[in-house]
């Protein structure tokens, strides 16, 4: 698709709120498996304390790396969904005649 038609569909309102719904829903897949990853991430680190042999620092940055991220995921899709959500509200109804 060239850029001018990419442009042209953009500007189109109802082919951008499908392409934001889509965004918000992809947000929110990737909040959720990151948010089920933090539980593995949990206790890898507390696998940490009884194990010995693995080498902590690979395990723990791993961990630490995903326990990171799960919030500001997080975060970003619950203010996505909510001005969408604010969006939609203060879009106007239309009465059909």
């Amino acid at each position: 698709m060239s850029k001018a038609t990419a442009t042209r569909r953009l500007a189109d309102p109802a082919v951008r709120a499908q392409l934001d719904q889509l965004r918000t829903e992809v947000l929110e897949q990737a909040a959720d498996r990151l948010t089920g990853l933090a539980l593995a991430a949990a206790d890898t680190l507390a696998d940490l304390m009884g194990d010995a042999a693995i080498p902590p620092s690979v395990r723990s940055k791993a961990a630490d790396s995903i326990l990171n991220r799960v919030t500001p995921v997080r975060d970003a899709a619950f203010v996505d969904r909510r001005i969408a959500d604010l969006e939609r509200a203060r879009r106007p109804f239309v009465v059909a005649s």
